[in-house]
């Protein structure tokens, strides 16, 4: 699991400092309005993952499974079928964005003007980068089920890189919406590429005879596990993309980055939660009949999830002002520091339940994970509904979303208690204590911090320091002694490899 995480890890990492350098990037060079239109844009087409129906988790279930029993022609099926299935989603993704795009811009922007075309113009881009995105998602999971953990890494990183990288260059160079959103393609285009190459020999020679009816009898074998996997996706779907499409109906392009900005960094919490439940699911596959075996191998994982993302979290509560004003600005700092202060409880609770997450669908338990976000959809619509009455209609979004969140990591983490057997005590005193622990020593010097240190250079060195501390302190009191030698020889043994 160690193997698959460093892989994962390495990623999030990447991701982390392309988002930390690209945003101020794009927003400066295409101003608070364009960046609004950018993001509403690839949010309406990440709406096609609905018809994904949740064949992507269960794809890498089935993988992980045949691979476990060496079945070679299993994997090659499970590829072919989602291949297939991913190609049929894109086109008519595309097909929509383009044929609506002209209707979508206004209702999108809650009425005509430039904002509206410029997003109608850009809207059937997105969805050639959704159509190849999914494909990268399927090569990406064929191959973790499969334990190819750097070639998944690889192919996801390429589409990042040339992606994220790539239109933040072309926008300091003074090129446009258009440029970015080629950039897009081209890095989700070129990822592609080098899926189908590191999937080879599973895709070649292709299979002869009755690929298409053999490739809908794979897919209706996944179907009764992907059903669960979808209603979960279809949750997930409506709180963190379509809370973008009611903040653009309710601020405005203007206004959107306000919230956008703030739930980007705090979405970056996620990026160990995610990197840790696409490593640990095809080893809980694997091993879901392991029983007691398996709770090591989750708690280390669990601790290191949680003691890497409350670190930052716990910064980004305590010092949100100093943060935004000195990496974007004072009028994000005014507009957007709530915001990231609930997004970024949310995110820390959703991160660290999302090995949880990975272990209940990796021994076959999608139901539980599912009921979680219905559970939690239920709480963000009576949060929702009560800001909207109070505060408007930003913080309805902000808030329904961080109540979704919590809500939903708090269940998901009781379930796997359930299902594990795994002691309570031991998860109070050995995670949850040395957890309260950095968050009142956080409060206490983001307090200081917060009094004395400027905006500037010196505020994010403020930010980063804090962070260093916290994950200094976490990591003694969350791995004593020997655990933590062993752990850092086994980073470091793997990270030389």
């Amino acid at each position: 699991m160690l193997r698959s995480g460093l892989s994962s890890v390495t990623l999030a990492a990447l991701g982390l400092v392309l988002g930390f350098v690209s945003v101020p990037v794009m927003v400066a060079g295409l101003g608070y309005a364009g960046y609004g239109v950018y993001s509403i844009a690839f949010t309406v087409a990440g709406y096609g993952a609905v018809l994904d129906l949740g064949f992507g988790w269960a794809g890498m279930k089935f993988a992980a499974e045949a691979h476990a029993q060496r079945d070679r022609d299993a994997v090659a099926g499970v590829l072919w079928a989602l291949v297939l299935h991913q190609a049929l989603v894109g086109a008519v993704v595309v097909v929509l964005l383009t044929a609506a795009a002209d209707r979508a811009g206004p209702w999108l922007m809650g009425g005509a003007g430039g904002d509206a075309a410029r997003v109608a113009g850009l809207l059937p881009t997105a969805g050639v980068w959704f159509a190849l995105s999914g494909l990268n998602g399927v090569f990406v999971g064929i191959l973790r089920g499969a334990q190819r953990y750097v070639a998944a890494a690889v192919v996801a990183g390429t589409a990042l890189v040339i992606g994220v990288g790539g239109g933040a260059l072309v926008v300091a160079w003074g090129h446009g919406l258009h440029a970015a959103a080629g950039c897009q393609v081209l890095g989700a285009l070129a990822a592609a590429l080098v899926g189908a190459g590191a999937l080879r020999g599973y895709l070649l020679p292709a299979p002869r005879g009755r690929l298409i009816s053999a490739s809908v009898r794979e897919l209706r074998r996944m179907l009764t596990f992907s059903l669960w996997a979808l209603l979960a996706r279809l949750v997930q779907l409506v709180m963190l993309q379509g809370d973008k499409v009611v903040a653009a109906r309710t601020a405005g392009a203007l206004g959107l980055p306000s919230y956008v900005v703030p739930f980007n960094v705090a979405q970056r919490l996620n990026a160990l939660g995610s990197a840790a439940v696409t490593a640990v699911y095809p080893v809980a596959a694997g091993h879901h009949r392991s029983g007691r075996v398996f709770h090591e191998s989750y708690f280390w994982a669990a601790r290191v999830v949680h003691l890497c993302t409350a670190a930052p979290a716990i910064t980004l509560v305590v010092l949100a002002p100093l943060f935004l004003h000195s990496w974007i600005g004072p009028e994000m700092a005014a507009g957007g520091a709530g915001f990231l202060r609930v997004l970024a409880v949310g995110y820390w609770i959703v991160s660290v339940a999302s090995v949880e997450a990975g272990c209940l669908e990796g021994w076959g338990h999608p139901r539980l994970t599912a009921l979680a976000a219905t559970g939690g959809l239920i709480a963000a619509a009576v949060v929702a509904a009560l800001l909207a009455l109070t505060e408007g209609g930003l913080w309805a979004v902000a808030g329904g979303v961080g109540a979704w969140m919590t809500v939903t990591g708090l269940l998901t983490t009781i379930a796997w208690y359930r299902v594990s057997g795994f002691p309570a005590a031991r998860l109070w005193r050995a995670l949850l204590r040395p957890i309260g622990e950095m968050a009142v020593t956080g409060a206490v010097l983001g307090e200081l911090a917060g009094g004395w240190v400027t905006p500037g250079p010196g505020g994010l060195l403020a930010c980063g320091a804090l962070v260093v501390l916290l994950f200094a302190y976490g990591l003694v009191r969350i791995f004593p002694g020997e655990e933590r030698r062993r752990l850092l020889g086994r980073v470091a043994g793997l990270a030389r490899a």
